[in-house]
């Protein structure tokens, strides 16, 4: 990216107020419960989330996908 564009958003008045943005797909919410069970998790990811991750701002929300082919 150029530097002069560095810092400046292209929204204007329409910037969210977010810095950042996860999507997970789960075949089953049993995976995530595996996911937060697993050793490398405990010990290497969720230290670093701890450092990068306001947790107490985070906003979740939950759906489904529904695929259609027709």
């Amino acid at each position: 990216m150029a530097a002069e564009y560095l810092g400046q958003h292209g929204g204007g008045d329409q910037v969210l107020d977010f810095d950042g943005h996860a999507e997970v797909l789960l075949d089953n919410w049993d995976i995530l419960d595996r996911l937060r069970a697993d050793p490398y998790y405990k010990d290497v990811v969720e230290p670093s989330e701890a450092k990068l991750i306001d947790k107490g701002s985070v906003k979740r929300r939950v759906g489904y996908e529904e695929v259609w082919v027709s």
